[in-house]
């Protein structure tokens, strides 16, 4: 995600970098008719036109695309009602707590109608969401208050990409027999001493059954790999 000062400095620097060199570049082409003040002055206010209407578009697609972290630090974590689930996207079916859109690969033509009704809200629902899963099991306490969602990163998106609600993550000791769900309250219980990733209570059991020192396979591979 992205914080609040990072996202402030970007739009100012679009907002203002494309006017200006909108006019610097009519001034390149122009210069040798500045003694014409009507029609260099027309060319430079044109061209600085130009550039505010390119930096209020690109605002807007980064705006789009970018997940601000304040967001998500002043989201309050509960789940959605039913009434509120009637708001979502055409085609989505009830799944547990959650819902989930089936055969989410679809072309631009069947994103657009599916959501031809959506209109943005708060985090974590400012994206179109193909997949809401809450109240899912957490890999270390066992308790039901993971929320995660799959969702559509940018406008033309297809393919939807995952994230976790308000701090909880997946555990990293082996990604091909793990990656279960862990809750905000225990993801930094248990990590790998070498490169940082979360790991989960049972992985951690599993880990201190056979070494004394807790690293994910990904790392102990790679030591390994050194030894050879």
């Amino acid at each position: 995600m992205t914080s609040p000062l990072t996202a402030t400095l970007t739009m100012f620097s679009i907002q203002v970098g494309f006017p200006v060199a909108g006019i610097l570049v009519a001034d390149k082409i122009f210069k040798h008719q500045k003694t014409r003040k009507f029609r260099y002055g027309f060319a430079i206010t044109s061209f600085a036109f130009g550039g505010w209407y390119l930096s209020n578009y690109f605002t807007q697609k980064y705006l789009e695309n970018v997940e601000i972290t304040l967001d998500a630090e002043t989201f309050n974590g509960d789940s959605h009602t039913d009434s509120f689930m009637a708001e979502m996207p055409q085609y989505a079916e009830k799944y547990g707590d959650g819902w989930y859109i089936p055969a989410v690969h679809r072309d631009k033509k069947q994103i657009k109608e599916i959501f031809k009704n959506w209109k943005p809200s708060e985090y974590p629902y400012e994206k179109r969401i193909t997949q809401d899963s809450v109240n899912e099991g957490c890999n270390s306490c066992g308790k039901e208050n993971v929320h995660y969602q799959f969702y559509l990163p940018q406008k033309n998106s297809v393919n939807p990409k995952m994230r976790f609600v308000f701090g909880a993550t997946h555990c990293q000791y082996d990604t091909n027999t793990c990656g279960g769900n862990i809750c905000r309250d225990c993801a930094d219980d248990a990590s790998c001493e070498n490169c940082g990733a979360e790991i989960c209570s049972s992985c951690e059991e599993e880990n201190n059954y056979d070494y004394s020192d807790l690293v994910c396979v990904d790392c102990r591979e790679f030591a390994e790999s050194l030894e050879d």
